[in-house]
């Protein structure tokens, strides 16, 4: 029923609102999220922006594995992609973005060719799989809209560098810390205690 369905979501959208009044993002700890997520590894750094040859030229920018760790450090929003119209040769899709605690939203629709050069139509499997390509796309752009790029464009610039190897990765860094501190007769455990953590991986930016 769509009217039961209705009300559901505007009641849980009324307690995530209420719940991010309460509980405001802090800009400080979203850039620290930020930066240990795409830091953790080298892969997760390269996934965290895309490179793409256009006119003679190469662009990058924000991936989707970027959006996705920016919202999830960013807090108190929703985002979701849906399909609006599917045609013989495209489908429309569009991504959604709400910020709960500014009362903000962005909604952000994208095409994607269903078929070929010679103008076939993909198979099915093919047109699902371009689908969610583009659903993937477009809540990206939404959520890309919805958290200031300013605030992102520092922590993109570290994933560059870390993919380069021009920084060290965050694995790459607690080690060499851990073993800085043995070299110095600090056993682990200590160091853990110390910092108030269960272990290795839960060892931040601001720790080291």
């Amino acid at each position: 029923d769509s009217g039961a369905l209705r009300q559901i979501t505007e009641g849980e959208i009324s307690m995530q609102v209420a719940t991010a009044k309460r509980f405001p993002r802090s800009l400080a700890a979203f850039k620290n999220r930020l930066l240990e997520m795409v830091r953790l590894n080298k892969a997760v750094a390269g996934s965290a922006f895309y490179v793409l040859p256009r006119d003679g030229k190469r662009i990058s920018g924000p991936s989707v594995r970027m959006a996705e760790m920016a919202v999830s450090a960013y807090g108190n929003c929703r985002v979701g992609g849906r399909i609006i119209e599917t045609g013989e040769k495209d489908v429309t899709v569009e991504g959604v973005a709400l910020d709960l605690e500014n009362n903000t939203s962005w909604y952000v629709q994208t095409k994607r060719r269903l078929v070929n050069r010679d103008g076939k139509r993909y198979n099915d499997d093919m047109v699902i799989t371009t689908t969610n390509a583009g659903i993937s796309i477009a809540v990206r752009n939404a959520a890309l809209r919805m958290i200031p790029r300013a605030l992102i464009d520092e922590a993109l610039d570290v994933a560059k560098q870390v993919s380069a190897g021009d920084i060290k990765d965050l694995a790459t860094s607690r080690k060499t810390a851990l073993a800085e501190g043995q070299k110095l007769k600090l056993d682990p455990a200590r160091v853990f205690a110390v910092l108030e953590v269960e272990g290795e991986e839960d060892i931040t930016v601001n720790h080291l």
